[in-house]
Parts: C-alpha cells; sequence; structure tokens
C-alpha cells in the first residue's frame, strides 16, 4: 500500500512539474540566454513566413508571437527586449491582413507602443510608432490619433529614418482630416535668416523668438540642404521673399511651411565641400557653416585692397540707447564716452588717411550687435573696429585691452566678453566657447590678431607718454557676439575702465579721449603698412 502511494506521489509530482514549465516560461527558460531565446524566435519566424500552408492556420502566428513575447518577458532589459517586441506586433499586424480579427490590431498598436515608450532609444522605435500611425489611417481610420503619431515621429525622431515618410503620411492625411491650428502664442517665430558670405564660405543665421528643435538634412538632385524647424511659424515677408546669394556655391535661401506647425529653411546649392550646424542663445539662433568649392586663393582670409582711395573703415561706437554699458563715477556712461571717441577717430582718419568710414551709430540709438557687423558686410569694410569702456566689480581693475574673436584664455576675458554680449557667465562657457571651434575657421582671425595686437601696441606707447600707471593688458581672443559674422578684420577695444575712479576720470576728459583716437588711427596707419609690405 505504501509502495501504491509512492508511485502516485511520484505520478502527480511529475504532472506538476511538466504544468510549472508550460505555464511560466521563466523556469523553463532559466538558464537560456536572450540571444539563444531571440534565435529560436527566429528559426520559428522564417519557418511561418516561408510556409504559406503554416500562415493558413492561426495558431502557428499566435505560437510565434508567444516565442518573441518570451524574450521580452524573460530579459526586458536586455537589448534584444525592444527588437523582440516590435517583430510580435508586426506579427499581429500581418496577422490581421490575413485573418481580419480586430483584436490583432488592438495587440499590434499595444506592442508597438510598449517599444516606443520603453525602448525609445531602440533603432525601431520611430517604425513602431509609424507603424502605429499606419494601423490608425489605413485600418481604423482613426485620422486625428494618426496625425499625432506621425506628428511624434516628426517631433520625437527627427533623425530617424521615418522622418521622411512621416511627412508625407500627414500630407496625405490632410484630405481626410484638418487638424485644429495651434494657438499662435505657442509658435515661436522666425525673426529673421541673414548670411555672410566670403569667397570659400557662407554663414546663415536662422534666428528664432525661442529655443526650438530642429533638423537638418542634405538632399541631391538638385543639391540642397534644409533646416526644419519645429513648433514654429514665419512672417509672411520672409516666406514671400527668398534671399539670393549666388555667390559661386549657393543660389539662395527660401523659407515657408512644410507643416502647419513646421517651418522648412531651404539652402539651393551649385556645388560645396560640407557645412556644420550649430546654435546660439540669447537669442536662440540656429546657424549653419556651408563650406564651397576653394577659388585660386588657399586661405580664406585675403588682404584687403589698401590703395589710400579705396579703404573703408567701420568704426562701430558700443551700446547706445536704453543699453547704456558700463557706468563710471558721477553716472558716467559707456555709452556716450565711446560715441565721442568714435567721432574723433572717424574725423582724424578721414582727415590724416583720407579713407571712407562709416559710424553704425553717430547718436544716442540702440542697435542690435547683430546689426553692427552687418553694417560693415554690406558696406565691404576692410577693418572693423568696435570702441569700448571696460569695467569691473573690482574698482581696482585697469588697463587697456583689445580682443579679436576667438577662444577666451582666461577668466577675466570670459567675464568681460560676458558683460558685453549682455549674456550670463556660464552660457558664455557653455555655449560660446564650444562653438568657437567652428567659427574660427570662417573668420579672419590671423588678420584679426595682428590688428590688435598693433593697435594695443600704439595705445599702450602713446598713452605711456602722456599718463602714469597705464596697465597693459595686452591684446587676446574673446567671444564677443559683435564680431561675430565679420567678413574683414575686426576688433573690439576696451579702451580704459571706466569702473577705475583713476581711469574713469581720464575718460571724462575731452583730451584723454582724443589721445586714445589719435592712438588708434597710428594703430590702422600701421597695420595697413604692413599689410603693404607683405603684398
Amino acid at each position: 500500500m505504501v509502495a501504491i502511494n509512492r508511485k502516485k506521489f511520484v505520478f502527480i509530482f511529475s504532472i506538476l512539474f511538466l504544468f510549472s514549465f508550460s505555464y511560466f516560461p521563466s523556469c523553463s527558460y532559466a538558464n537560456t540566454s536572450p540571444n539563444k531565446l531571440y534565435q529560436s524566435a527566429k528559426e520559428n519566424f522564417y519557418s511561418l513566413k516561408s510556409s504559406e500552408k503554416k500562415q493558413s492556420i492561426k495558431s502557428n502566428w499566435n505560437k510565434c508571437i508567444k516565442k518573441f513575447l518570451s524574450v521580452y518577458q524573460q530579459f526586458p532589459n536586455s537589448n534584444l527586449a525592444g527588437d523582440a517586441l516590435f517583430t510580435a506586433g508586426s506579427l499581429y499586424h500581418d496577422s490581421y491582413k490575413r485573418f481580419r480579427q480586430r483584436l490583432d490590431l488592438d495587440f499590434a498598436i499595444k506592442y508597438y507602443k510598449i517599444v516606443v515608450e520603453n525602448h525609445s532609444k531602440s533603432r525601431l522605435a520611430d517604425d513602431a510608432l509609424s507603424r502605429i500611425g499606419e494601423i490608425q489611417f489605413s485600418y481604423l481610420k482613426q485620422y486625428s490619433k494618426a496625425h499625432n503619431s506621425y506628428t511624434r515621429v516628426i517631433r520625437e525622431f527627427p533623425n530617424g529614418d521615418m522622418y521622411n515618410p512621416a511627412l508625407k503620411k500627414i500630407s496625405a492625411l490632410s484630405a481626410f482630416f484638418k487638424p485644429v491650428s495651434p494657438k499662435r502664442e505657442k509658435l515661436t517665430k522666425v525673426t529673421e535668416i541673414r548670411h555672410f558670405s566670403s569667397p570659400e564660405a557662407t554663414r546663415i543665421v536662422i534666428e528664432l523668438e525661442n529655443k526650438i528643435q530642429f533638423k537638418e538634412q542634405r538632399l541631391k538632385n538638385p543639391e540642397r540642404i534644409y533646416v526644419d524647424l519645429f513648433n514654429a511659424s514665419i512672417d509672411k515677408n520672409l516666406k514671400e521673399n527668398p534671399i539670393e546669394i549666388n555667390n559661386g556655391f549657393i543660389k539662395k535661401i527660401r523659407a515657408s511651411h512644410n507643416n502647419i506647425n513646421i517651418v522648412r529653411v531651404v539652402i539651393d546649392i551649385n556645388k560645396f565641400n560640407g557645412f556644420k550646424v550649430s546654435s546660439l542663445n540669447n537669442p536662440f539662433r540656429i546657424i549653419l557653416d556651408i563650406e564651397g568649392k576653394p577659388l585660386n586663393k588657399t586661405i580664406l582670409g585675403t588682404a584687403p585692397n589698401i590703395s589710400d582711395s579705396n579703404v573703408t573703415i567701420v568704426i562701430d561706437p558700443g551700446h547706445g540707447g536704453k543699453d547704456q554699458g558700463a557706468r563710471g563715477v558721477n553716472n558716467l556712461k559707456e555709452k556716450d564716452v565711446v560715441l565721442d571717441i568714435s567721432l574723433k577717430l572717424k574725423k582724424i582718419i578721414e582727415k590724416k588717411l583720407g579713407y571712407k568710414v562709416i559710424l553704425t551709430r553717430n547718436k544716442d540709438i540702440f542697435i542690435k550687435l547683430k546689426k553692427r557687423t552687418a553694417i560693415a558686410n554690406k558696406n565691404e569694410a576692410d577693418i572693423f573696429i568696435s570702441i569700448h569702456a571696460n569695467a569691473s566689480r573690482h574698482k581696482s581693475a585697469s588697463g587697456i585691452e583689445t580682443y579679436y574673436l576667438d577662444f577666451a584664455k582666461s577668466n577675466q576675458a570670459l567675464e568681460t566678453a560676458a558683460r558685453e554680449n549682455k549674456t550670463p557667465l556660464s552660457e558664455i562657457r557653455d555655449d560660446v566657447q564650444y562653438i568657437l571651434a567652428d567659427l574660427v575657421a570662417n573668420t579672419k582671425m590671423n588678420e584679426s590678431s595682428q590688428l590688435a595686437g598693433i593697435i594695443q601696441s600704439n595705445l599702450i606707447k602713446g598713452i605711456r607718454k602722456n599718463y602714469q600707471n597705464v596697465k597693459n593688458l595686452r591684446a587676446k581672443g574673446g567671444p564677443f557676439y559683435v564680431l561675430y559674422g565679420a567678413n574683414m578684420p575686426s576688433i573690439l577695444v576696451e579702451t580704459s575702465f571706466i569702473s577705475n575712479p583713476m581711469e574713469g576720470k581720464r575718460l571724462r576728459s575731452v583730451r584723454y579721449r582724443e589721445r586714445i583716437a589719435h592712438y588708434i588711427l597710428d594703430g590702422i596707419e600701421k597695420y595697413l603698412k604692413e599689410i603693404r609690405v607683405a603684398l
């Protein structure tokens, strides 16, 4: 009797053991790797897809789906989990096409969604979201949901291979569904598109009201580059008036709404070597640096035409209008001091050298930083000089320094740039420093550093003839917005510290301002003579 009971016990235990393996796959696959499990599922998949007979039986589809789902259930954090879920969704999707069971579509969407939400870094995440849109569009006729799905593809996966197909699907949806227009205040406006060109390179700047997401891409036949700006709007004037460049490698820039809330800026190109896209803040702007096919000259920077009758110099009195700049003792304002120095410099250049001189402002008005070099570029200037008065939290700080566009190699240079740019110091470090690596290749840094060195040297030697304790803070590089985009040698002169009691008193003096102007003039003359010798 005991022996019989023991046999019954062994039999029942065996049944329970086998039962547990059937209903709890985590036990049966305890010693299985995700690769082996996925490989087994793939073999079943190929077996199913290669046999029309097997495909005609619904249970075969369910069995194959179950194998892929077991990969996800056993190893949810595996790098194969996303692929397995996507394949499960795809099998449900294909099963619906054959058996027309609505539940298959629901399961397909379910597993595609898990891929999108839990495995967004997967290479198939954008495909999964696009498949959801396809089911909603083609089978469920849920046009609003389909539009949302395709819009998410564009917004969340701008660099994925489903980006352009999603755009086409949204266009096709317009025949069935008209989405509610987004509220105007939620769209970021494109405020300006401008460009700066040299024979070998062009910089295109797209300026916007606020920071947005964007995507760039190159297309061929015909050759062009485009940038899509998400949740953006564009002024009618910018949309209807393409910007003609025709500099040999770029034809024009055109912009329009590619979608109700996507602005596409297209650059039509002949031939070019390459391009880089970056962005800056305050205001937010997208920058495209496009390198053209080199001409005979091998260096981007070329010497200006320095015949006496054909030199143009642009002088930029810093700040102005609502931007008062730094303040000194007895409410001395930087904007007033530098305007007076600039007016004096213009007068003596025209009188002594006979060059054409243009001021970015000749009165107390506000001009945006980007407009200042634009004036120089428009007038094809040979030199751009921005005049400023320095300031520091430490009243003992003093001296004269001259800047050209480059990396800031000291904290003092960073602080000065932050003040002149009206930008937080942290942002200067985060944004400007890294992008200057690209800027340097497209600016006349060598000529600018040479010009800065000569003018700094002349200022120090000259001012020391008449004044004591004049510190030489030297010529140096710094990330100054006002120098961005200049097509000519460009510098920023910090004449003295308006915040220093002694130097502030000097800056208040008409005589001191005249001497500053005079020694800057000497530096300009020496610089141009050195270029003549070099030629």
